[in-house]
């Protein structure tokens, strides 16, 4: 994108935080409940209770990090802004 185009954002913070919560659970929500409540049982209710405070904040960040860095390069594009372009092609691979 050069310096002539402007960027016109399309989506809003929660639309973000619900994709990007959507993309870190993805189809295992559907399975991992099952396998967790069969091993753990009750117990199971706890971890998914932590899980939700650890993913919340990620999900805010990534949102957050989107609203003000509007790129279509995701994670590899901030690891970019925060470190370098090598580091930012490394991340990008990875994922």
């Amino acid at each position: 994108m050069d310096g002539s185009q402007k960027f016109k954002p399309t989506l809003k913070l929660s639309q973000v935080t619900a994709l990007y919560i959507g993309a870190v659970l993805g189809s295992g929500i559907l399975i991992i409940p099952g396998l967790v409540a069969e091993i753990s049982g009750p117990a199971s209710l706890i971890a998914w209770g932590l899980m939700v405070l650890v993913v919340l904040p990620m999900a805010l960040t990534m949102g957050l990090l989107s609203a003000k860095y509007p790129n279509a390069g995701g994670v590899s594009h901030f690891v970019s802004k925060a470190f370098n372009n090598h580091i930012g092609s490394l991340v990008g691979w990875f994922f």
